[in-house]
């Protein structure tokens, strides 16, 4: 005989007739649940959301550690030098993506252009600074520092090039 039998007792186990156990399983009364007769599992309960909070707070004050307080603005344009400015995070695809080009572009026009990357992630006072809505975010300044336009995703070195040229780069 397979199956589930209850009796007065308990339960009985799925099994063969000659292998059947008896399942001492008391029943709650009206309005009773397993929580309110065991101290056990208040218990339980307690050490659980104890638990879920201690691991909330070591994360919190792990990524605290991680991501340095930002007080004050990026100085961003470079005084006197055309910038793009890129906004982005190492995290992010497209923005990894841009991390080659940037390293050339930074190499390739010192001295005559400046190329600089701000992590929104690990510092997210300067995405609020500049106003990004996305990341990556370009944001080209002429020497004087007065923005003179913006990309939002990916952009190629070739743009990047045309528009330090448009901005009187040699």
């Amino acid at each position: 005989m397979k199956g589930r039998q209850s009796g007065p007792i308990g339960s009985v186990c799925a099994g063969t007739i000659d292998d059947r156990v008896r399942v001492a399983t008391p029943r709650p009364e009206q309005g009773e649940t397993f929580m309110n007769r065991t101290r056990g599992g208040r218990m339980v309960a307690i050490l659980v959301v104890l638990a879920a909070a201690f691991l909330l707070l070591g994360k919190t004050a792990a990524t605290a550690q991680a991501e340095p307080a930002v007080s004050g603005s990026v100085q961003a344009p470079v005084p006197g030098l055309v910038t793009m400015v890129d906004l982005g995070a190492t995290e992010c695809i497209p923005c990894k993506m841009m991390a080659p080009v940037i390293e050339e572009l930074q190499s390739e026009y010192q001295g005559r252009a400046a190329v600089v990357f701000i992590d929104v992630w690990k510092n997210p006072a300067a995405g609020r600074q500049f106003g990004i809505r996305t990341i990556p975010t370009q944001i080209f300044y002429d020497a004087e520092g007065n923005e003179k336009s913006r990309h939002e995703g990916f952009l190629d070195k070739q743009s990047i090039v045309k528009t330090f040229t448009d901005l009187g780069v040699r």
